[in-house]
């Protein structure tokens, strides 16, 4: 099966830092003229801020089946790869009506080996147009890129929210995303202190 690499960059909107806009510089027909391509991009003088550039891998069959063979790699505004997912490995893991969020867990495969889990801004990910990656272990964002969403960063109330919601019932729903992730990762399940997402 053939692949087509796409190379993007995500740009600030403005000095606020709290919007941004996708932009698709170009298509390649491997990684590594795809990676050649952005770090080239990444050195150049550029009008808006970056907030990070990707590479797409994706099959050229169009046909949804094969949505799970994607592949992302993300990089920094310095041309740094960040993380690697894979279209296959990814759970849902926690829903809520009420506060309209979904969380899912898509480990990182890189070598950086970054712990997080993903926020969309719908019960429905598919019908969210925000995405949030928070770190598992400290009250931090990482570089959140979801195709056909908009980076999410939270409003105070937001993360009251999210923080609430996660601490309920002795940290139950985040004790649930560490051990999916743990489980998609196959690793040994450790109990660790839910950091205070409020500081985000």
């Amino acid at each position: 099966m053939r692949f087509i690499y796409k190379v993007s960059a995500t740009f600030f909107t403005d000095a606020s830092r709290s919007k941004t806009f996708d932009s698709d510089i170009a298509y390649w027909e491997s990684y590594e003229a795809a990676q050649k391509s952005l770090l080239e991009w990444a050195h150049k003088d550029l009008h808006y801020e970056v907030y990070c550039f990707s590479i797409l891998k994706q099959p050229l069959a169009d046909d949804a089946e094969f949505h799970c063979m994607t592949e992302q790699f993300l990089y920094t505004p310095k041309g740094e790869l960040w993380s690697h997912e894979f279209g296959m490995v990814e759970r849902r893991v926690l829903a809520s009506r009420e506060h309209n969020f979904c969380v899912y867990v898509y480990p990182d495969q890189s070598d950086k080996n970054h712990q997080y889990f993903k926020i969309f801004d719908n019960e429905h990910a598919l019908l969210s147009s925000r995405c949030a990656l928070v770190m598992l272990s400290s009250a931090e964002y990482g570089i959140c890129k979801s195709y056909g969403k908009s980076p999410w960063f939270l409003t105070k109330e937001e993360k009251e929210i999210l923080y609430s919601f996660l601490k309920a019932n002795d940290e139950a729903c985040y004790k649930k995303i560490c051990r999916a992730y743990c489980e998609e990762q196959d690793l040994l399940l450790t109990e660790r202190l839910m950091p205070d997402y409020r500081l985000l």
